[in-house]
């Protein structure tokens, strides 16, 4: 009887729980060297790795097909997948262990069976400005791993995003023109009308008449390459715009303007036919209210520079019982 894959978040490690990082990066050499540079068969459950190999040699074990390694390249093994490695004591290069929802490339892959990361996969870099760029990028990224510096997430994620991106137009002449070249223009030029007519509040089968496509089949190709509906793309960009403008708000709502003055209070209508305001127009005398709320102990000044009719008058009663800093008179 077969042993089940065992299952790690970093492998020879006990699972504890939830991970405490959301990305780790170590040379090779590191782990496989206290293993006698033997992977043995394991998967993560819901971690993406990427292997940058930059010297040495191994073979890889991916879902039980054994693929030698030919470096430069780049292993790419989504998860859930049963994996191991046998490496050359030479090895140079490292591994990447991130979790895959945390990064929008690589979040959903289970609902993109199309997306060429939905399978274990050994990338040969082919020789080019890409080789240097890539050597440098993940460099520059185990850099940045290690220093723990501010910033660093946010750094390492953009590194990180760069290559994959490459890595991807490596891979794209196995399928160029086909039919995964032409779903992944689709909805590039869908994300372009999106962000292009989003305010107008257009529905799904306005960007399909303006792709010239039937909202049903437009619908079918978002959701093979994004795992997402069209409905859901017009969300996330909408949502994305109105986090802006909420950020912007509280930004200027913070800032105090320095000639601050009280604004103008509105004149509210007299409650009531008989009330101090009418009395007052029609036999020119004042009440013992109103002579209370003109005593200076009373704050009666501060209801007197907005006038019988203002807010602070129909709250006057309030403000009889308190007492407040004399407030600053409104600005010429």
């Amino acid at each position: 009887m077969r042993s089940p894959v065992p299952t790690y978040d970093l492998y020879g490690e006990s699972r504890a729980g939830r991970p405490d990082f959301w990305l780790h990066c170590e040379t090779i050499a590191s782990r496989s060297s206290t293993h006698h540079w033997e992977i043995g068969l394991h998967r993560h459950e819901s971690f993406q790795q990427f292997l940058y190999i930059r010297n040495g040699s191994g073979d890889a074990i991916l879902s039980g097909t054994t693929v030698a390694l030919t470096p430069p390249c780049v292993v790419a093994v989504p998860p859930g997948v049963s994996h191991g490695f046998r490496f050359s004591r030479d090895i140079d290069g490292l591994v990447i262990t991130l979790v895959a929802e945390r990064l929008r490339l690589t979040a959903g892959l289970a609902k993109r069976p199309g997306d060429w990361l939905s399978y274990p996969r050994m990338i040969p870099i082919p020789a080019g400005d890409d080789v240097g760029y890539l050597d440098q990028t993940f460099s520059r990224l185990f850099a940045e791993f290690e220093a723990r510096r501010v910033g660093r997430n946010d750094l390492i994620e953009a590194l990180l995003t760069a290559s994959i991106l490459i890595l991807a137009r490596a891979v794209q002449p196995d399928a160029a023109g086909g039919a995964g070249d032409a779903k992944l223009a689709r909805v590039e030029a869908l994300k372009e009308l999106i962000g292009l007519h989003f305010r107008e509040q257009l529905a799904a089968e306005a960007y399909a008449k303006l792709l010239n496509l039937s909202p049903t089949h437009l619908n079918r190709v978002v959701r093979e390459v994004t795992g997402m509906s069209i409905h859901d793309l017009i969300m996330a960009r909408v949502m994305d715009e109105r986090g802006g403008h909420w950020f912007s708000r509280r930004r200027a709502c913070r800032r105090w303007p320095t000639g601050w003055a009280l604004p103008t209070p509105p004149t509210l209508p007299a409650r009531s036919a008989n009330g101090p305001a009418r009395r007052r127009a029609n036999t020119g005398k004042r009440s013992g209210k109103d002579w209370r709320r003109s005593r200076p102990d009373r704050t009666g000044s501060r209801l007197e520079q907005f006038g019988d009719n203002s807010c602070a008058a129909v709250f006057g009663s309030f403000f009889r019982h308190m007492r407040f800093p004399t407030l600053p008179k409104p600005l010429a």
